[in-house]
């Protein structure tokens, strides 16, 4: 699996989706305006980012009691959201096709996991689009999704502070769990820098080709974004 796209929680989505513009992002909703949770900054290669707000995932009172009865990798995931301060909260890895596959092969290196789960939204250009999710339990390692369908990414994508990709993404990786992140990541991933820690397991920071400088944390909703 290859690197997909960088989660950032944000208190509120549309002032979120604003400081992103204000930052010179193009942002796009994730669904109609009123009923996304989610808006998105693509490049037209590589991994993208997301923006999240907080308390994503499935409507509270189900939330809650789906944790009484499993405290799986979705649920843990969701609560480590909402936890989270303002800023880089997790990363996606994809494949190719359907996710399941990958889910059966990777054994016990990754340890449980939740899911497939299959999961459709419409952005604002009405085409539905549709994949599949699998949550370790372990919440330091990845989120695992299939393809896309049918492919979201627009074919040209302009940002008017002349970001046009991400060149490196730096995870905190904690020492036992560093074969989990073999057994999932494509050892080719030009992407994904992994930096062993002691501490805290979680995305650092990402570097963008194009940016002419590194950006303010505070204007960009916590993030860590640097220029490559």
């Amino acid at each position: 699996m290859r690197a997909s796209h960088v989660l950032c929680v944000v208190d509120d989505l549309a002032a979120g989706v604003k400081a992103y513009e204000d930052a010179g992002f193009t942002v796009e909703w994730g669904d109609r305006v009123d009923a996304a949770r989610n808006a998105l900054i693509w490049f037209e290669e590589g991994p993208f980012l997301e923006l999240i707000v907080s308390g994503t995932g499935p409507p509270r009172p189900i939330w809650w009691l789906l944790s009484l009865v499993a405290r799986n990798g979705m649920i843990r995931r969701f609560q480590g959201w909402e936890r989270s301060e303002a800023g880089w909260c997790d990363l996606a890895l994809e494949c190719d096709g359907d996710v399941k596959p990958v889910v059966e092969s990777v054994g016990t290196a990754v340890g449980k996991i939740a899911g497939p789960f299959s999961s459709k939204r419409t952005p604002p250009s009405g085409r539905q689009i549709t994949t599949q999710t699998a949550f370790p339990h372990d919440p330091r390692l990845p989120l695992m999704m299939g393809a896309y369908r049918p492919d979201p990414r627009p074919a040209q994508i302009s940002h008017l502070n002349g970001a046009t990709g991400i060149a490196s993404i730096s995870i905190d990786v904690p020492a036992a769990c560093r074969s989990g992140w073999a057994a999932l990541l494509d050892q080719d991933d030009p992407w994904i820098e992994l930096v062993t820690s002691s501490g805290e397991s979680g995305v650092r920071e990402v570097s963008l080709h194009g940016l002419g400088s590194d950006l303010d944390p505070a204007a960009v909703c916590g993030a860590v974004i640097t220029a490559a």
